[in-house]
């Protein structure tokens, strides 16, 4: 659809399907019209998407607040673990409190040893390709290097048990079918069950056992009674929903773009560092997640806009990655972006991905071992083949592209 930015969209739905299905045709009016007052749900809204209105909203927690009120419309559609109080949607000092419980897991030492093992897992994933592979990037190849490195080393969930945790992914896009008032529908609760119980007997070994990944941090918390054992469930799928979505896209949309800049693609095969700017970058022009929420704490005004308490804000972050006063010619795929670190990929403030370390660590060496070994890599399908998963009203990510080498 054309989108022109002479009058502002008056009537643009946040989760609607015309933006989640395209939402670069809208990104120019959003910018120049922000905030924009809309409706959604019946009820008044606030899109925020200018660069510098998401940062200072996303650096003020003690004005805008992460925790979601009630009554709010449309809530039901993104309350992925099932109301229970997660770093997502909580402020400090409970989010500080949450957030201590599975630091540990990301120090300079843990990260060291994750980085080698994922150069490993990636080795591994190359070899069992060949030298003339034909693969999907998601779904294939992005996803097993997501599970093995994730879940099966960082979170401590043996193969044989992932089906617990993707049930419970699979279940999520069916919040976005639930109607007010109406409860989660039970596919989604009998996931959710499933996992708490699995979540329980994993606490139960990780207590027993010397074992070093996040399942044991989260086991000391509980134990000592940091954590109540009805948050474990939520605390770890807050870990494995943030990274193995982000980590398994982020890897063939990396490795799309190493197809679509092949001068770029040989850039890094002469200086392998250069992989860092280009996940940045990649992650700019494609961020996953597009957008998140908060609510004023109190009557406030902003930007000239009346803005009463509790009113919902929109915080549009991929929006905000295509603002011209931050990043000229944001359409542009330019790794020698002087801010390229700068990008709302993460989100920013108090509530920055913990993750983002993660990938940080991981993705750039999967890269730079990509244009090594594949100066050929091109596309096995036309553009139009390229398949995004939009069933997440926030997110939107690269779920299919087929590559040859």
């Amino acid at each position: 659809m054309s989108v022109t930015t002479s009058e502002p969209i008056s009537d643009f739905q946040p989760f609607g399907m015309d933006f989640r299905n395209d939402p670069y045709p809208f990104y120019p009016k959003l910018l120049a019209h922000s905030p924009l007052e809309v409706e959604v749900g019946g009820e008044k809204a606030i899109v925020i998407s200018r660069y510098r209105h998401v940062r200072h909203i996303l650096s003020r927690h003690k004005q805008f607040s992460s925790v979601k009120p009630s009554g709010v419309p449309g809530m039901e559609k993104v309350d992925f673990f099932n109301s229970r109080p997660v770093m997502n949607y909580t402020d400090p000092p409970e989010h500080t409190e949450l957030r201590k419980i599975v630091n540990p897991a990301f120090t300079p030492r843990n990260l060291a040893k994750l980085q080698l093992r994922s150069q490993a897992i990636a080795e591994e994933l190359f070899d069992e390709l060949g030298d003339h592979p034909e693969f999907d990037a998601v779904a294939e190849f992005g996803m097993r290097f997501s599970k093995r490195l994730l879940m099966n080393t960082f979170m401590g969930v043996p193969e044989e048990d992932e089906y617990i945790f993707m049930d419970w992914l699979n279940a999520i896009p069916l919040l976005d079918q639930a109607e007010p008032g109406g409860g989660k529908p039970k596919e989604f609760v009998d996931a959710w069950t499933a996992g708490t119980d699995y979540c329980d007997a994993a606490l139960d070994r990780a207590q027993r056992d010397d074992s070093e990944n996040i399942v044991r941090l989260i086991a000391d918390a509980s134990d000592s009674g940091r954590i109540s054992k009805d948050d474990v469930m939520a605390t770890m799928l807050v870990l494995f929903a943030g990274g193995l979505t982000t980590v398994s896209a982020s890897t063939g949309a990396v490795l799309l773009k190493l197809v679509e800049y092949p001068e770029v693609a040989e850039r890094i095969r002469m200086d392998p560092e250069l992989a860092a700017h280009h996940f940045e970058e990649t992650l700019r022009l494609n961020p996953a997640l597009t957008s998140v929420m908060r609510f004023p704490k109190t009557d406030i005004e902003f930007e000239g806009l009346a803005i009463e308490r509790d009113t919902p804000l929109y915080v549009m972050l991929s929006a905000a990655c295509h603002d011209p006063d931050t990043f000229p010619d944001p359409y542009r795929f330019d790794i020698d972006r002087p801010n390229y670190r700068d990008h709302m990929g993460f989100g920013a403030g108090q509530h920055t991905c913990i993750g983002n370390v993660v990938a940080r660590a991981v993705i750039p060496p999967l890269i730079a071992e990509a244009a090594r070994r594949y100066p050929g890599l091109r596309r096995s399908a036309p553009e139009e083949a390229l398949k995004f998963d939009i069933a997440n009203p926030r997110v939107r990510h690269l779920a299919s592209v087929r590559l040859t080498a």
